[in-house]
Parts: C-alpha cells; structure tokens; sequence
C-alpha cells in the first residue's frame, strides 16, 4: 500500500477523489487534467488506485463506441489513514482535549 501512496501524483489523485460522490465515473482524461501530467503519469496513477482498490475499471459501449471510464469507490480506511498520516498528531490533540487520553 505504501509504495502507492509514496508516488506524489497517486495522493493528489485520491484526494481529488476523495471530494467526490460515491460511485464517481471518469476517464483518463479527468486525471491528466486534474493533475496536469502526462498520459504514462495517469496511467500510473490509475494503476496505482486500481491496486489500492479505490478505483474500477469498467470498458463500456456508449453509442456504438468503445470507451474506459474508470470508478471511484470510497475507502473509508484509507481516508481515515491518509488523514493520520498528513497531520500526524494534530488529529489525536488539539489545545480544547486529549482525544486520546479522553480529557
């Protein structure tokens, strides 16, 4: 899981996800944008979330045509570490309580 979440251009794409419905649909294309990379980089990145399993892949025929649309799916987990590991400590103390300690 680590070795995805190191790649810089993976976390900017899960927290885009992140802001998003459930059940998000998008193509490639909604990533290169988003994160101004290149094809081989959303590609990777895809991969990456595939491999995480917060994104699906789905070839659909829409009209006659063939298309990938890819599909967000919320990991509640992953969100809640993801948010540890961004603020660190500051999620377990703030200066009003000691969410830890219960005080």
């Amino acid at each position: 899981m680590f070795r995805y979440l190191s790649n810089e251009q993976t976390m900017n794409a899960i927290r885009f996800l992140f802001s998003k419905k459930t059940r998000y649909a998008f193509e490639k294309a909604t990533i290169r944008k988003n994160l101004s990379c290149s094809e081989t980089e959303a590609d990777r990145v895809i991969e990456d979330m595939i491999a995480l399993r917060i994104v699906t892949k789905d070839d659909v025929d829409i009209n006659g045509e063939s298309k990938t649309i890819y599909r967000y799916l919320p990991m509640p987990t992953l969100l809640a570490t993801l948010i540890i590991a961004e603020q660190g400590p500051r999620v377990l103390w703030t200066s009003e309580c000691d969410v830890v300690n219960g005080s």
